[in-house]
């Protein structure tokens, strides 16, 4: 097999294909190749649960299996459900996460948001909700703490 570089730019672009962003997200996504599901098993296969904190348990726990044992890994992963405040001058709001990972000075360096549902499912909500959370994570995070992590 002999590979080149190409010397020209391909033009063959569908004429279907858009990338704007501005279409409707509401509608599921696609079934992808992870789950090789047909489209009509899928809510069979994959059953929303009854409530969210039985997919956190198994992730923070299935977490805390991986991290156990590694001798340099000195922060723990917790189910406890931290509160994020976004402060913007008179506005604030805010974030909750369903987990984190607790680092040594006992501040998230992870944080954890699980479904009870496939995420194509509430695809723009999921999104909203978990931008508010990396919003308000940052900005109740302190610059002193910042330096310390890239130290």
């Amino acid at each position: 097999m002999h590979l080149s570089t190409p010397t020209r730019k391909s033009t063959n672009v569908p004429e279907n294909w858009s990338c704007s962003e501005s279409e409707d997200e509401d509608e599921p996504t696609p079934d992808r190749p992870e789950t090789p599901v047909p489209h009509e098993l899928v809510n069979v296969m994959y059953p929303p649960t009854k409530d969210e904190q039985i997919v956190n348990t198994a992730l923070i726990v299935l977490l805390n299996a991986l991290t156990i044992h590694l001798d340099s890994f000195s922060s723990k992963w917790t189910l406890h459900r931290k509160a994020f405040i976004a402060t913007f001058g008179e506005a604030a709001f805010e974030a909750r996460t369903d987990g984190y990972l607790n680092n040594r000075q006992g501040k998230p360096s992870v944080i954890v948001e699980v479904k009870p549902v496939m995420r194509s499912t509430k695809l723009s909500a999921i999104r909203m909700q978990e931008s508010a959370q990396m919003i308000a994570w940052i900005k109740s995070d302190d610059y002193e703490t910042q330096r310390k992590c890239m130290t």
